[in-house]
């Protein structure tokens, strides 16, 4: 019979079994379910813990939104309507053919909130924060990758189109000449709608490319102010955007790596001090991602439908 180690005196009965079965040398077929017994005994009240604060978080974010932000657009921006909720659609990305050079086999993932609608002046607006990953249709495997993540904008452009242009990132401006003859390469196997269009603005170029099914238009839209215009709008951003014209509709996606309209930790309490602190930065926010309407000109109707 075996005896227990007199160390072990201090624990209730149960628990001297593993260590008194073991300090004899004697097998024990239970010993490693109790290890797991003892274990998620200890886990699954941190699960618990941890279940219920996401769950507070989800109804303290919503709420901070719903709340605080939304009364922040409509007191400052009352031509606009904040739904923090609503959403822009899959069909409104993929429509905007803005990342139809992009090897997709089919969609993974689309998130997107925080939809903003209303008008700058005499533009109409939609924009929201959109997250997407697909599918590589290059990989054997189903390998997925980020496609977008950042601020989708619709928007109006007051001309009806006859046919589709499309304003994308060059890979010159990061990988030099060898990218562009890659990039071409990869272009023509993709089948991008259209023919590309040289616009005879060397340093547009250099960091973008342009399609279009109607050359003639697409020179038409691209006028040398506006191709300055979004040039400037680029190294503004600081990040590789992208434009294209169809459906009377100009579309354009500004990655971020910052999310947008967030609220701030709810560990701590928000303080008065703090409160001016984050209105300003979310009046900074909307200004950024409505900014486009004034650095691309589009109040002054140069332009008129057809």
């Amino acid at each position: 019979m075996s005896r227990v180690d007199p160390t072990l005196a201090f624990l209730p009965w149960p628990l001297h079994l593993p260590f008194s079965f073991n300090h004899c040398h004697i097998h024990f077929p239970y010993h490693r379910h109790y290890i797991l017994f003892i274990f998620f005994l200890m886990i699954t009240p941190i699960i618990i813990i941890l279940i219920l604060l996401g769950m507070q978080y989800k109804k303290w974010r919503n709420n901070f939104k719903g709340l605080f932000i939304k009364h922040i657009i409509e007191k400052y921006y009352p031509q606009f309507v904040y739904e923090p909720k609503s959403t822009i659609k899959l069909k409104d990305f993929t429509d905007s053919l803005l990342y139809v050079d992009y090897p997709i086999r089919g969609y993974k993932l689309f998130l997107t909130e925080d939809m903003l609608g209303g008008s700058v002046d005499k533009t109409n607006v939609r924009l929201a924060e959109v997250h997407v990953e697909a599918d590589d249709s290059d990989a054997d495997e189903r390998d997925s990758y980020v496609v977008f993540h950042g601020l989708f904008v619709i928007s109006d452009f007051n001309k009806n189109f006859n046919g589709i242009t499309l304003v994308l990132t060059d890979a010159e401006s990061k990988l030099g000449k060898l990218g562009r003859i890659l990039q071409k390469f990869a272009d023509t196997v993709r089948h991008l709608p259209g023919e590309p269009v040289n616009l005879e603005a060397p340093e547009f170029e250099k960091e973008f490319r342009v399609f279009s099914t109607d050359q003639i238009e697409a020179r038409y839209i691209l006028t040398p102010s506006l191709m300055q215009r979004i040039l400037n709008f680029k190294k503004k951003t600081g990040q590789d955007i992208r434009v294209s014209f169809l459906s009377s509709k100009l579309f354009i996606a500004i990655p971020t790596k910052k999310r947008f309209l967030e609220p701030p930790s709810f560990k701590k309490p928000i303080t008065k001090d703090q409160i001016e602190s984050l209105v300003q930065g979310y009046i900074a926010e909307f200004l950024f991602a409505t900014s486009f309407v004034s650095e691309l000109n589009l109040n002054s109707r140069i332009w008129t439908r057809e």
